[in-house]
């Protein structure tokens, strides 16, 4: 089967975002291709509902799972006025929990192709494994330091190789952190046991 290219001048041809778009979908269902359909209904007319539905299992969960945990928050203990520096336990986990089923329903609205569930790629899984690291050494050392070495150490992880520009950024963040939050909003970090 032959792809159409578009031609620029003094340029080497390349594919359009179309074409692009149809060959991603002939690799994930050839049928689809050869029939011109996802699904054919008797009459060979095209529906997509099924994949809708099929589409919005994995927004659901996420939105369950998300009202779960807001609902865990209603039952954070309080916490006395002169400790709550004017924010209450449950805020930054609801703003979190918010975003979170925000992105969820935006999957579903924006996203006109069929949601997949794929494994993570191995530079994802060590992203992960990182940062939960990374918290874990939060009582050990503090937020700070776990931030700066966080910084240093996933943008290594991914790749990056430019020092000065991986040592400035790994500097930056931590300190543009203490700014905003310890200067600004008076909020204190754990500064760990050394």
């Amino acid at each position: 089967m032959a792809y159409p290219q578009v031609q620029r001048r003094g340029r080497r041809p390349h594919l359009s975002v179309g074409t692009l778009i149809s060959r991603r979908r002939a690799q994930a269902d050839p049928h689809a291709e050869a029939t011109g359909a996802d699904e054919t209904t008797g009459n060979g007319a095209t529906s997509n509902a099924g994949d809708r539905r099929r589409g919005l299992g994995v927004p659901a969960v996420i939105l369950g799972i998300c009202a779960f945990l807001w609902w865990e928050t209603t039952r954070f203990p309080s916490v006395p006025a002169s400790l709550s520096q004017n924010i209450s336990a449950a805020f930054f986990p609801r703003v979190l929990i918010a975003a979170v089923a925000i992105l969820a329903v935006v999957l579903v609205v924006f996203d006109r192709e069929k949601l997949s569930v794929r494994l993570p790629s191995r530079a994802t899984l060590l992203t992960g494994v990182g940062i939960t690291a990374g918290v874990a050494l939060i009582p050990w050392l503090g937020v700070l330091p776990v931030v700066f070495l966080v910084a240093l150490g996933l943008p290594l992880l991914w790749g990056v190789r430019r020092w000065q520009v991986l040592l400035a950024y790994s500097l930056a963040v931590p300190i543009a952190i203490w700014v905003v939050f310890t200067l600004l909003l008076q909020l204190h970090f754990p500064t760990g046991a050394f």
